[in-house]
């Protein structure tokens, strides 16, 4: 059963004492300052985040480019079958 749970948003009032964690984490040990901007619209609750991208025209794309590049061997034929260059001799 799925527990009902309120998100924390916050702004700290001095970004500068954000401690860097790594990946993409930080830090704030004065928690005791920091503001609850509930209100701010910065989340909102019943949405779910849409990535801009497309998949099936992605996959698609993707298919199609591997076949040209796939193509492109057998527009040269076997190696055993390749013209080699003509090569002139000067003459008189």
């Amino acid at each position: 059963m799925a527990q009902n749970a309120k998100l924390f948003v916050a702004q700290p009032q001095n970004t500068a004492m954000l401690k860097k964690e790594g990946d993409n984490l930080y830090r704030y040990d004065d928690m005791q300052s920091l503001e609850n901007i509930e209100e701010s619209g910065a989340v909102l609750q019943g949405f779910v985040e849409k990535s801009n991208v497309n998949a099936v025209k992605m996959m698609t794309q993707m298919i199609e480019t591997n076949r040209l590049v796939g193509n492109v061997p057998k527009s040269y034929g076997h190696p055993n079958e390749r013209h080699e260059p003509r090569r002139y001799r000067k003459t008189g």
